[in-house]
């Protein structure tokens, strides 16, 4: 996952794409911020997940990606400022809760722009016994 790409429409899919890795999925934001890459090896199944809607201003995908017989959620998001941190948590909450019944195995990726001391990262964690933060 690339973050804070600063990329738009403007910018074509195909001058993104890297040798043995489907083209990416994309979530544009503009060349002052914010955005977008996920790549997955291209022999990997991998479906974007739509069932939930946010506003433009959060930055989050969710992805399933089957790898050795098992389906993995994926949530790939970005934060812009530590400030926004308790909504942008929510948003992964809502998708993590969503999707809870049909995956076991789930991937938090992204770039949050806090500490894992933070008071909504700790409370964060907790609620999804989350122990291997890296």
């Amino acid at each position: 996952m690339v973050s804070e790409t600063k990329v738009d429409s403007s910018f074509p899919t195909a001058q993104f794409q890297i040798k043995d890795f489907a083209m990416p999925f994309r979530l544009d934001r503009n060349k002052y911020g914010g955005g977008l890459l996920l790549y997955v090896r291209v022999d990997i199944p991998v479906k974007l997940l739509n069932d939930i809607e946010f506003d433009n201003s959060f930055e989050i995908m969710f992805v399933e990606i089957n790898l050795r017989f098992k389906k993995w959620f994926l949530s790939c998001s970005y934060n812009p400022n530590v400030s926004l941190i308790e909504n942008h948590l929510k948003c992964i909450s809502r998708g993590i809760d969503y999707y809870s019944s049909k995956y076991e195995n789930f991937i938090i990726l992204g770039d949050l722009n806090t500490e894992i001391t933070n008071d909504y990262m700790s409370q964060f964690c907790g609620a999804y016994n989350l122990k291997n933060l890296i």
